[in-house]
Formats: C-alpha cells, sequence, structure tokens
C-alpha cells in the first residue's frame, strides 16, 4: 500500500516538473527545490528498477534526473533543471526510431500490452504510428529546446508543463477516433 503512494506521488511530481520547477525556484531555495527533484528521481530508479520491457526508458529518465539535477545543484544554475522535458522527448525519440528495426515497432509493443492477439496486417498501421509518434517528439523537443534557450521561464513552464500534455493528449484522441471511424476497428483495445 505504500509503495502503490510513494510510486503515485513519484509519478505526480514527475508529472508537473515544470511547475514544480517554476514555483519551487520563486518561492523557495535553489537546493530545495534541487534537493527535493533529486529525491523523485532517485525514487523513481529504485521503483523502476527492475522494470523491463516497454518500460525500461523509465530508468534512463530517471538516470538522466539525477545528473541534471546535480549538475544543477553544483552549477547553481537553472538552465539544467529546465532541460530534462526536453531530454525526455530525445530519448523518447530514440527509443521509437530504433523500435522501429526491431521485430515490434514501440506502438505494437504497448498495444501487445492489453491484447496478445493482434493480426500481422496490423504491423503497418503500428510502424506509421510509430513514426507519427517520433515527429510529435521531435517537433516537442524543438519547442521545448525554443522555451528553454529563447523563451522566458514563464514560456517553458507553460509550454513543458501544460501545452506539451494537450497536445499528446489530441494525438491519443486523434489515433482512437482514427481507429474508430476507419477500417482499423480490428487494432482497437
Amino acid at each position: 500500500m505504500v509503495s502503490r503512494i510513494v510510486r503515485a506521488l513519484v509519478i505526480i511530481a514527475l508529472a508537473v516538473y515544470p511547475l514544480i520547477v517554476y514555483f519551487g525556484l520563486s518561492l523557495y531555495s535553489f537546493q530545495m527545490i534541487g534537493g527535493l527533484l533529486l529525491g523523485a528521481f532517485c525514487l523513481r530508479l529504485l521503483l523502476t528498477w527492475r522494470s523491463k520491457g516497454v518500460f525500461q526508458q523509465q530508468k534512463v529518465l530517471a538516470m538522466v534526473g539525477i545528473v541534471l539535477i546535480a549538475v544543477a545543484l553544483l552549477s547553481k544554475e537553472q538552465t539544467w533543471f529546465k532541460l530534462y522535458p526536453l531530454l525526455v522527448n530525445l530519448v523518447l525519440l530514440a527509443v521509437f526510431a530504433l523500435s522501429l528495426r526491431s521485430e515490434q515497432p514501440m506502438i505494437e509493443k504497448f498495444a501487445r500490452l492489453g491484447r496478445k492477439n493482434i493480426p500481422a496486417a496490423a504491423k503497418p498501421y503500428f510502424m506509421q504510428l510509430t513514426k507519427l509518434w517520433m515527429a510529435f517528439f521531435m517537433l516537442n523537443a524543438t519547442v521545448s529546446a525554443w522555451t528553454i534557450f529563447m523563451g522566458s521561464i514563464e514560456a517553458w513552464t507553460l509550454y513543458n508543463g501544460f501545452i506539451s500534455y494537450i497536445l499528446m493528449g489530441c494525438l491519443l484522441i486523434g489515433e482512437w477516433l482514427y481507429r474508430k471511424l476507419s477500417k482499423l476497428e480490428q487494432y482497437n483495445e
């Protein structure tokens, strides 16, 4: 029970990471926010240490977070805090791209988590959908980088803590609607 609560708190903290950085830097000390985030990433690493399959990248993202926060604390430079959403997008882009060379593209791996009998005819659809997500991660990384290096902390927070989630939700809903309205009903759920 405690493990589930801790896991949920870590997931929530990292989901609202940009808000923690923004409000934390304006209300608390640099070291306090760095310590909080470092703790969250360390917990994430411990909780995902045994992850396998499609969830292995969770360990990588936790390690990336630990390194970024450690460098931020040592350098006392907030830009290191802001790099995390950019690197998440780049890691996911790489994972999805590498999956195109494997037996199953990433979207097919996710689909198989909930459904084992997926027809072989679905493979081209999953390949295209994986490429679409790659394009999303590339665009998201580009805008995130712009907000880090050219925008204000407010623009960074707004995009990385809100707008990117809205865009991701739109992509998920759009793909779901496409499957429902097209002849791809057999790939549902």
